[in-house]
């Protein structure tokens, strides 16, 4: 499925398909927000979209709903200050254990010739390398083929990776429950209807990628105010970096995100001024996720199993509030016309209502206001109600605690299993330093819930078939009084067997129309509730089935939740603190003076230099007072880059085309390709270049802290080597597609994305109303045109 997104003038995020049919739409929450940010998951399964108020939407691409909103804070605002809007964002993946990946995709995808005559080696020791191709996209795609990756652990790891909860049937949806006016609650998940769907369910807790046991995902959330926020699994948020307070600089607005699965390290592309110092710069900053590489394959377990938690618990307030909305709907109805009722009696001094019922089940004999309010007011229709919302009320209380509550709890309870074993393993190990008692504490929070779940089924059970038998016995009695008691209907009415038991009626008129044992399940708590244990919560369910005193806030399903939910936030912190221990984003490089980009694009490659693991980072810029020039930088790095001493060198080239044409937008393809726009008097020219070729690797970089953030100064400008294409006879070779004035189509920006042998180009036009799509693997020939061309007009 190939999308392109965009955002129209009422910040609405359309996505349509590469034929340009709308596939679906997100609405802003309301019309003062806008979309300040755009960025695809890099195997096309969520598109993330950052907002201006600092929230973060997660949308699956499969089925069009948001799977996960953020709200990310800056930096100490006031209530009546706007949160800094979010400049950037990416997405990204990186592998524990990279030697694994590297071992599997370079001794595969080498094509070879069998002459089925030749007589087989003797030796095996090159069997296992024959295998299919495989290429690092294999392991960025949506669904991941585990079979043909062929990258199965050791069977000590196989072991520790054994995960009851995948034989488990999947956590089924949770329709909205519907408005309920006065009802006070904790507030609910910031998208209910993520929970809606099965697709949705299953992208938050059944994504293929969370199988992975070799790589963490990670998004990456950057504000304009230069707070960065590192959140794991797209929901676990790290911690906060603050560049602007770190360097003591005015302005630190990051602009680009880049990523490669080889390296735990991203790097963000800054612009960064100071007035009072007089500074224009734009510096590259990386970011480290050591935890990623040290920790093995501890990280993805500890990463997915606290994500997981954390999404377990967004589902179980989903099913309590949908619990509650539907008692309080059954409750509703009911209550209305038992009061109109008993300020008559009250007024009349006839007793109560229960009374009454109680009295004409018992005797048969009904009292006039008793028998107008059932010929009169609540009458046959008024009945059918009552009896649809009680019946369904109970319907759905019993299929939620049955279908929903309960399958959570127990996957809760297994993952707090499986983080506990985590954790006494690694009790004196800096991995995972959380305390088992923690999880210990999660595990009896969730037995305790179980234990009052299953009550409550029981009750509902039991209150459901007694207003099932009360319900049959009220219609009759009207239908009685309803028909003139000489008649041979009435008569024959009376003696009607309505099937149900006498004593299931009573009991029901006595406790459970106005005294249902269901309310202190329900009861959200009023204040915070110690931590009750086990015993406790059995005791006070045997008082409560008993009808003595107890404390009814340890029975409230609500108060245990709240209860758990404390208890895993005070985990998340503690293990994200752990992990930001080992997150560094410390050490920046300035890659120009006095200069701001009006476009610009970066990639980490991984060049396979010789007798080496290092990884390379190409930077385009294009100066905002040169736009005729094109500035490349590359950087040689360690994988964890995180200080000067990781940057092994780097160099620069400045390409220049004619002075009167401009570069409107500049992206990489791929590890080999660079491409542009640009624009001249005549027409706009789509460029190709090799940049790899045209970088060679430069000596030992010697000034890396003259070039460091806060105080350093990027290399002079007007040193580095230049690449002439000021003569159109110059740029021939490498333009690929031209755009003549009479096509009416001005390109003004560009893109590249799409996945294994369908990379696509997308081109917008000036007039932000039309794209052109351009595939770039057009039968095997890179850069296809003509009729591998779609024009599309967005409406």
């Amino acid at each position: 499925m190939d999308l392109v997104a965009i955002v129209t003038q009422e910040e609405y995020v359309d996505i349509y398909r590469l034929s340009g049919q709308r596939a679906f739409a997100l609405k802003p929450k309301d019309e003062t927000v806008k979309v300040t940010g755009l960025c695809w998951k890099f195997n096309g399964r969520f598109l993330a979209v950052a907002w201006d108020d600092g929230t973060v939407d997660i949308v699956s691409s499969e089925t069009g709903k948001v799977v996960q909103h953020t709200a990310i804070t800056g930096k100490g605002f006031e209530y009546d200050q706007a949160v800094p809007p979010i400049t950037c964002l990416g997405f990204a993946v990186n592998f524990s254990d990279v030697d694994i990946v590297k071992g599997r995709t370079e001794t595969s995808g080498q094509p070879t010739n069998v002459n089925l005559n030749d007589s087989l080696p003797v030796y095996t020791d090159g069997w296992d390398k024959k295998k299919n191709g495989v290429s690092l996209d294999d392991f960025l795609e949506r669904h991941l083929n585990v079979k043909a990756l062929d990258i199965k652990p050791d069977l000590p790891d196989q072991i520790a990776l054994l995960d009851v909860e995948t034989l488990l049937p999947k956590l089924p949806i949770i329709s909205l429950p519907p408005m309920v006016m006065g009802l006070h609650l904790p507030p609910g998940d910031s998208t209910p209807e993520v929970f809606t769907t099965q697709p949705s369910i299953d992208a938050v807790f059944h994504s293929p990628h969370s199988k992975d046991h070799n790589a963490v995902d990670t998004l990456v959330v950057c504000q304009k105010d230069g707070v960065i926020t590192p959140m794991l699994y797209d929901s676990l948020q790290l911690g906060k970096f603050d560049l602007s307070r770190q360097w003591g600089l005015e302005i630190c607005k990051p602009i680009l995100h880049t990523f490669h699965p080889y390296t735990c390290s991203h790097n963000i592309l800054l612009e960064v001024s100071d007035k009072a110092k007089n500074i224009h710069q734009t510096a590259l900053a990386p970011l480290s996720f050591g935890f990623v590489s040290t920790a093995g394959l501890n990280a993805h377990v500890v990463a997915t199993k606290t994500a997981q938690l954390q999404n377990l618990l967004r589902y179980i307030r989903q099913c309590l509030r949908c619990i509650s909305v539907h008692w309080a709907q059954a409750q509703d109805l009911p209550s209305r016309f038992m009061r109109n009722i008993n300020q008559t009696l009250e007024d009349n001094n006839e007793g109560t209502l229960i009374q009454n019922l109680y009295h004409v089940a018992v005797t048969g004999n009904c009292p006039p206001s008793i028998k107008e309010w059932l010929v009169d007011i609540l009458t046959e229709s008024g009945h059918k109600r009552w009896d649809h919302a009680v019946v369904q009320g109970y319907t759905k209380i019993i299929e939620l605690t049955h279908e929903n509550l309960l399958p959570a709890l127990d996957r809760c309870s297994i993952v707090a299993s499986r983080l506990r074993g985590l954790a006494k393993y690694n009790e004196s190990d800096a991995i995972f330093n959380v305390p088992s008692r923690a999880f210990t504490e999660i595990m009896e929070n969730t037995r305790c819930q179980r234990l009052i779940a299953h009550h409550l089924l029981t009750y509902a059970a039991d209150e459901k078939r007694g207003f099932i038998g009360f319900s049959k016995w009220l219609r009759r009695e009207i239908d009685i009084q309803a028909a003139d008691p000489e008649s041979a209907s009435a008569e024959e009415t009376a003696e009607q067997d309505i099937g149900a038991s006498y004593t299931d009626i009573l009991r029901y008129v006595s406790e459970g129309m106005t005294n249902s044992k269901l309310i202190p399940f329900l009861k959200p708590p009023v204040r915070p509730t110690d931590s009750p244990t086990y015993e406790d919560v059995r005791k006070a369910l045997s008082f409560h089935s008993e009808g003595a005193l107890y404390n009814d806030a340890v029975v409230s399903l609500w108060a245990q939740f709240l209860d758990l939910e404390a208890q895993s936030n005070r985990i998340f912190i503690q293990i994200t603190s752990f992990q930001l221990t080992s997150t560094t984003m410390n050490y920046g490089l300035i890659l120009e003076e006095d200069e701001i980009p009006d476009a610009q694009d970066s990639r980490m490659v991984y060049e396979n230099l010789k007798d080496s693991n290092q990884m390379t980072t190409y930077i385009a810029l294009v100066p905002r007072s040169s736009p005729h020039q094109l500035r490349l930088h590359r950087l040689i790095h360690a994988p964890l880059f995180n200080s000067a001493s990781s940057l092994h060198s780097a160099s620069a080239v400045t390409f220049t085309f004619p002075t009167e044409s401009s570069i409107q937008d500049v992206k990489f393809a791929d590890d080999v390709f660079l491409l542009l726009i640009l624009h001249s008097n005549e027409a706009s020219y789509l460029i190709r270049i090799t940049y790899r070729a045209t970088l060679p690797q430069g000596p030992p970089y010697a000034s890396r802290t003259v070039a460091s953030l806060p105080n350093g100064k990027a290399n002079d400008s007007s040193a580095r080597p230049v690449v002439d294409l000021q003569e159109l006879n110059s740029l021939t070779p490498y333009v690929r597609h031209t755009f003549t004035k009479e096509e009416g189509f001005t390109p003004i920006s560009l893109d590249v994305n799409g996945r294994k042998d369908r990379r696509v180009l997308v081109v917008l036009g000036k007039d932000s109303k039309r794209y052109r799509v351009y595939d770039l693997d057009f039968e095997g020939v890179e850069y296809g045109e003509g009729e591998t061309t779609v024009d599309v007009e967005m409406g």
